[in-house]
This record gives structure tokens, C-alpha cells and sequence, in this order.
């Protein structure tokens, strides 16, 4: 469709693509660390887990907080593949390695977890 509509036009192969996103990606992480920094509220968490259509697991973990000024934020923190079976102490170990990443281990408020509703996933 872009040679279409620009004979001209040239497309990053997939492994450029590939490189460009996953450095995309690390630039937004170090922003949302910095932003997160200062933040002087507790933070409610929340990981869904879903499958894919060619069912492969993943949760999503979001981080809810209201800043100084009363406005809420909802970030995006992380978007991850389970790292084995979904059991509690799986999916436990995952969440912290997110905080922990983001250094906000000490923010915690809450946590709410939404179950696969895929049964396939056990």
C-alpha cells in the first residue's frame, strides 16, 4: 500500500522494525521511572491476564495513582508473557520483578487481579 501510494517510499526491514520498538519501549520505561519518582501517593495495581489468538498467555500489569493536583493517572507498566504455569506464586513473582523494576515496591495501595477468562490457560 505505501509503494502505492509512494513509489518512492522505503519500509524498515523487520528486524529494524523490531530494533526500533524495543528502543522505543526502553526510552518510555525510564520515563514513566522518572515520572513515577515523584509520585507522593500509594499506587493501586492491576494485572489481566489474556491469551492471544494463537493462545499464548500475557498480563498486562497498570499502575492508578492520583497526583498532587488530583489528577489520575493510569500507566501502562508492563506487558508480559508468564513465566511458566498461572499460579499464585507465578504470577506473584512476575508482579514484583515489574515493582521492582520501577522501584516502586514501597508504593503499593492495592492490587486487583483479573482472571483469564480463557479456559484454555490453566
Amino acid at each position: 500500500m505505501y509503494k502505492f501510494l509512494n513509489p518512492k517510499a522505503t519500509l524498515p526491514g523487520r528486524n529494524q522494525m523490531k530494533s526500533l520498538t524495543l528502543k522505543t519501549f526502553a526510552a518510555a520505561q525510564e520515563t514513566i521511572k522518572s515520572f513515577l519518582k515523584t509520585c507522593n501517593s500509594k499506587i493501586s495495581f492491576t494485572i489481566d491476564g489474556w491469551s492471544s489468538f494463537n493462545m499464548k498467555g500475557y498480563y498486562g500489569i497498570t499502575a492508578h495513582f492520583i497526583d498532587t493536583n488530583w489528577k489520575l493517572h493510569c500507566i501502562l507498566l508492563d506487558f508480559v508473557p508468564p513465566h511458566g504455569q498461572h499460579t499464585g506464586n507465578a504470577i506473584a513473582k512476575l508482579f514484583f520483578e515489574v515493582l521492582q523494576f520501577y522501584d516502586v515496591t514501597k508504593c503499593i495501595q492495592g492490587l486487583t487481579l483479573c482472571k483469564f477468562l480463557n479456559h484454555h490457560l490453566k
